[in-house]
């Protein structure tokens, strides 16, 4: 596997660390269980990074040495695309390793891919979790349009690959439509969730541990801090919830502890700035990123989680959420729709539209039997998103494009199979 711009061992909240990495980690981690040999390939970030990290039994995260031992920007990335590629392959070489599935992620993986499948013979599948086309239609008002090498890019890897993965039907629809890839080549695996580490708990003893007001309304946002993500919807539909709820706690958790990630810096500033203007400053709780271990926590805590972003192509806390029996309010866009069954297990509100999104909110914390009915809900759902199942949808797609693209070879032995 390919996650070059990003590793998996890192903490998620920051803006280059979100439910990507997690998808990418468990995923290997599911596939190293069933005897297969993963490795997932990053670029180094740091200088004390080792060339090889043995995570599980078969399971090992590569940092490629290339370019400088830091964050860089994607642009930088692109530059450097040949050089990543080259260094992946020699040490593939000097394993003696020769691969049976070549999986990407991002688009920026993508382009690094499409640099080895010219030297090596196998199967490439992609998947893009985020979509630069699909991003620029629903931005929001303080967000960039992605640049235009992305949108190129991202088209030349979708139109190139052997198959595309789509965590959802609604993913896949939009990479036919807006990619025109034929939809014989795009596969559904939907995204997961650790149904032992993320389930119900007792609301107090997390907010106990937590050091929270065990009697406040408590409305929860986790993931990273970035325009797309709506928080500033979130602040406003706060401040609105406060005028009838005037005890209610928000509890934002993401971020950084990375002095270079400037623009999480200062998109925290800028949302800071908003709830003092909006006169919720005081209710507003901004914790910072939490390791995965930690956040089940937080969920059980609160009352509601809401994910108000503008574009989501999964969603990760929405299904860390349900896994704890927490209600969702989210945005009508992307993979959420296909996580919140609208009025059963959440409610699902316009993009940016903050009235309706406190309305929402206001609803659920007012009525404390559809909460526990809600609540109820999200738990079953969330179990038609195990690890196991993703594992056994990624492994059949594996399977299918290997077939596909060895097509004398049929029926390859998972135990024989390297990722």
């Amino acid at each position: 596997m390919l996650s070059i711009h990003t590793s998996p061992l890192a903490v998620p909240g920051s803006r280059d660390v979100g439910g990507m990495n997690v998808y990418v980690l468990r995923l290997a981690k599911e596939l190293a269980s069933r005897d297969i040999k993963v490795d997932v390939f990053t670029r180094w970030n740091n200088p004390d990074d080792p060339l090889i990290q043995e995570v599980t039994d078969g399971f090992r995260v590569i940092n490629v040495r290339s370019g400088p031992p830091r964050s860089i920007s994607r642009e930088s990335l692109y530059k450097i695309k040949d050089d990543i590629a080259q260094s992946i392959n020699t040490f593939a070489e000097s394993e003696g390793i020769e691969y049976d599935v070549l999986h990407t992620h991002y688009w920026i993986s993508g382009v690094v891919g499409l640099c080895l499948v010219t030297k090596w013979s196998v199967p490439w599948l992609h998947m893009s979790h985020t979509l630069g086309l699909i991003k620029n239609k629903y931005r929001g008002p303080n967000q960039p349009e992605e640049s235009l090498l992305r949108l190129r890019a991202e088209d030349m890897v979708l139109k190139s690959v052997d198959g595309v993965i789509a965590a959802n039907s609604i993913e896949r629809s939009e990479i036919v439509n807006h990619y025109q890839v034929p939809v014989e080549k795009v596969y559904i695996a939907p995204c997961g969730v650790d149904l032992a580490l993320f389930s119900p708990g007792d609301k107090t003893e997390a907010r106990q541990k937590l050091g929270i007001d065990v009697n406040a309304p408590l409305v929860l946002y986790v993931g990273r801090i970035e325009p797309l993500k709506g928080l500033d919807v979130l602040i406003r539909a706060f401040a609105v919830l406060k005028a009838d709820i005037s005890n209610a706690k928000l509890m934002i958790v993401g971020g950084t502890n990375d002095k270079s990630d400037k623009e999480t810096a200062a998109e925290i500033r800028r949302l800071r700035a908003l709830a003092y203007s909006l006169g919720v400053l005081d209710d507003v709780n901004f914790c910072g990123p939490k390791p995965q271990e930690e956040l089940p926590y937080y969920y059980r805590s609160a009352d509601i989680c809401v994910v108000s972003s503008y574009y989501e192509s999964f969603g990760m806390a929405a299904l860390e959420a349900i896994a704890c029996g927490i209600p969702i309010v989210a945005s009508r866009v992307g993979g959420l729709q296909s996580t919140v069954r609208d009025g059963h297990n959440g409610f699902l509100v316009p993009a940016g539209d903050h009235a309706k999104l406190a309305a929402a909110m206001h609803k659920i914390l007012s009525a404390p039997e559809l909460r526990n009915t809600m609540a109820m809900h999200a738990h079953k759902r969330a179990h038609r998103f195990s690890w196991v199942r993703v594992g056994d949808h990624n492994l059949a797609i594996y399977h299918d494009v290997y077939a596909r693209k060895n097509a004398s070879n049929y029926g390859l032995d998972a135990a024989e199979l390297q990722i």
